[in-house]
């Protein structure tokens, strides 16, 4: 029997009996949700990446239901110390429904610790390729999306830079457990490594907008000033392959990209004029072309 995991999907039946006649606990659809959109960067009791369920419950109470849908789909910056939350928009109202009456309910009765705590990882459910999910990732912001790919291939994908990281296809390359700093086993095939990548970025702040899944494939929505970009992640037609589709609103004239990178795969575009790792794009080619990420 095949079972398809959905965040909405309660485990079947009132309880599982385990060995003895012993009682499995069972998960809400809420606590789920959490687990797999929010527990990278929000703990129960305790200050993380961003505030804890606790601090979070004091803004968004029990009734406040419109106020935390609207936060999650376009949130500011509460606390300047903190990393501003990307958009989760992409995900349903019933859903991010259901983390707000989980946020209220694991809650009640607890306040918030103080001092230093650990991530305390958790297992991911299984789920069909592709998926997306918030982690804890190297040489890039505690705001990242880890992109898992059919083929045996990762991508990262920073929502604070707005900007692709790297590309690997070692499932034990990095540690993602939130317990000390996440880092490399092996070198990753690829990672951009240009401190801009685009030639109308300096001295602009990028602004993440969210992204959608398209038959479960990330496309990411951001601007940099009036300039606004979507960049889809797929698997290219060839096995090991990554492509990055582009799709550029506002340009007025032609555009560089600074594809710098370090590793072993072998970049393409196709459109523009690409040479020592730069791209040149007139203003028409920049409306819409892909670049090839492949292995050698």
């Amino acid at each position: 029997m095949t079972m398809v995991w959905n965040p909405r999907t309660l485990l079947v039946g009132a309880a599982l009996l385990l060995p003895g006649g012993a009682i499995a606990e069972t998960k809400s659809a809420g606590q789920l949700a959490y687990e797999t959109h929010c527990v990278a960067c929000h703990m129960v009791d305790s200050r993380w990446v961003g505030p804890s369920l606790v601090k979070m419950v004091e803004t968004y109470p029990d009734g406040e239901v419109e106020a935390f849908l609207a936060w999650v789909k376009n949130p500011g910056k509460k606390d300047p110390k903190m990393i501003q939350m990307p958009a989760m928009s992409h995900l349903p109202e019933d859903v991010v429904t259901d983390i707000h009456n989980y946020v209220v309910q694991v809650t009640e009765g607890k306040v918030e610790k103080r001092g230093r705590h650990h991530f305390k990882g958790f297992k991911e459910p299984e789920r069909k390729l592709p998926y997306v999910v918030r982690s804890f990732m190297p040489h890039s912001s505690p705001a990242s999306i880890l992109i898992k790919l059919p083929g045996d291939l990762n991508a990262c994908w920073d929502t604070e830079a707005c900007r692709f990281r790297y590309v690997w296809s070692d499932e034990k390359t990095i540690n993602t457990s939130g317990r000390g700093e996440p880092k490399f086993g092996a070198p990753p095939q690829y990672r951009e490594t240009a401190p801009s990548l685009w030639s109308f970025a300096d001295g602009v702040k990028p602004q993440f907008k969210g992204y959608r899944l398209i038959e479960g494939y990330p496309e990411f929505d951001y601007a940099y000033g009036a300039i606004q970009i979507r960049e889809k992640v797929v698997n290219g037609a060839e096995p090991g392959t990554v492509l990055r589709q582009f799709n550029l609103l506002g340009v007025t004239d032609g555009i560089v990209m600074d594809l710098t990178d370090e590793g072993v795969a072998m970049i393409s575009a196709d459109a523009g004029r690409l040479a020592d790792g730069k791209l040149t794009l007139t203003r028409e080619e920049a409306a819409s072309f892909t670049l090839n990420i492949s292995q050698p």
